[in-house]
């Protein structure tokens, strides 16, 4: 009998997936570990109950927008004693009584993922999820009713590492200040984008209290201004991962100092787009030894070519790159000089000086890239582009994905013959 590894993924295959051929698969994998099922609508909540009967060695187990219901997740959950991740992020079936089967792994479960279970947390989620003594990683995304008090019991007994909040716009500083009180040794991942009831005060508890913080996501917090960046960027000396998108009031007199502060020598990843920085900001980046990605879109500062131009010189460590060039600027005075040779991705949508010829000159510094943005560029003619991509393979040779607006029929026809791996967004 044919069998198949320890980790089976059949979110690709979602549309084709069915209680039948899922079976089969299953028989011929009992020591299967690790389940991936995301999107499998066609799979019945009578089939998802019975999965542990076939695969009864599960640690790992993703049933994000699936039709899982309560009674199903029950009886699930009751035959995997060994269940260690779990995710049931966007399954609307599930109501509050589905909480009640969480204790059943409560010594075992470390990553539980609930995002957009809207109806199932707006219920007494904490007291439920406190028995979770294991847990690690929580996802509540999108759970707006979620409140300081339904949250506190978790934080104070679960030994989270990863906490993930994003939507929750009923929480307040509270949250941030238990957070701060009871999570100083564990906690490395906070993200809270979008919880707008966040103020300096919490996020200066955070800086106070966690100090090992590693990633933090204040995207679209409103009330975070230059006040707390100060303190984030003083005290989290590990920090590696920073989002400030949309934070208006987060502008260069925080920013621009962030080459001098303790987590310089760790930061990868920077996310400003929307936020009030400019070139202040740009030009302390040649001074930051990791940064891998650097998202500087739409700034609210002001940026120049000038602020681009360090960026281009100084960068030969970044692999994502997410900027629209300014009006004043030629796309030479920036590009020209770029050392982005180790570029992977590069959106410069909505540039409006950037032409085709522009892009095609910095192929050759450009050959590692395989995604390339190129949306709302007036001066491009993506016809022309496409051709020549189709005419020459040694123009960037790894591309996998091309975004470009407006380009004819026949020509993407021809780029995509020629060049099938190539994914073409027009």
């Amino acid at each position: 009998m044919e069998s198949f590894g320890l980790q089976v993924d059949l979110s690709d295959y979602s549309q084709i997936v069915t209680d039948a051929n899922c079976a089969w698969l299953l028989s011929r994998t009992p020591r299967l570990t690790d389940l991936r099922l995301q999107g499998c609508l066609k799979l019945t909540p009578a089939f998802l109950g019975r999965i542990h009967e076939q695969c009864p060695s599960l640690t790992s187990l993703d049933l994000d927008h699936s039709a899982l219901t309560d009674a199903a997740l029950q009886c699930l959950l009751r035959g995997l004693p060994a269940l260690g991740q779990l995710h049931l992020g966007g399954c609307a079936a599930l109501t509050p009584s589905a909480l009640g089967a969480f204790p059943v792994c409560a010594r075992t479960l470390r990553t539980l993922n609930l995002r957009w279970c809207r109806a199932m947390v707006d219920s007494p989620v904490g007291r439920m999820l406190a028995t979770l003594r294991q847990l690690e990683e929580l996802t509540l995304l999108g759970c707006h009713r979620l409140t300081d008090a339904e949250l506190e019991p978790i934080i104070c007994h679960c030994p989270l590492r990863f906490l993930a909040l994003g939507g929750c716009d009923q929480l307040t500083d509270r949250t941030l200040v238990v957070l701060a009180s009871h999570r100083a040794q564990t906690l490395r991942v906070l993200d809270v984008a979008g919880c707008k009831g966040l103020t300096d005060c919490g996020l200066e508890a955070v800086a106070a209290g966690l100090p090992g913080l590693k990633s933090l996501d204040v995207n679209g917090c409103p009330k975070v201004t230059d006040r707390s960046m100060n303190a984030i960027l003083e005290a989290c000396r590990a920090l590696e991962t920073l989002i400030v998108l949309g934070c208006r009031s987060v502008t260069d007199a925080s920013m621009a100092g962030v080459s001098l502060a303790p987590c310089a020598a760790s930061l990868v990843t920077l996310r400003l787009s929307g936020s009030g920085t400019g070139d202040g900001t740009l030009s302390a980046l040649g001074m930051l030894p990791c940064l891998r990605r650097l998202d500087a879109r739409s700034c609210r500062g002001r940026t120049t070519r000038e602020g681009l131009a360090v960026v281009a010189r100084l960068h030969g460590t970044l692999r994502h790159l997410d900027v629209a060039l300014p009006a004043a600027a030629s796309p030479e005075a920036v590009l020209g000089a770029s050392k982005w040779s180790r570029l992977c991705y590069l959106n410069l949508g909505e540039s409006s000086t950037l032409d085709e010829e522009a892009i095609l000159r910095m192929a050759g510094q450009w050959d590692s890239l395989e995604t390339l943005l190129l949306a709302k560029c007036p001066r491009i003619d993506a016809g022309r582009l496409c051709a020549r991509l189709a005419a020459d393979g040694r123009l960037f040779p790894r591309l996998q994905r091309l975004q470009v607006g407006g380009c004819p029929a026949d020509a993407a026809a021809r780029l995509t013959q020629n060049r099938p791996r190539l994914r073409l967004d027009t």
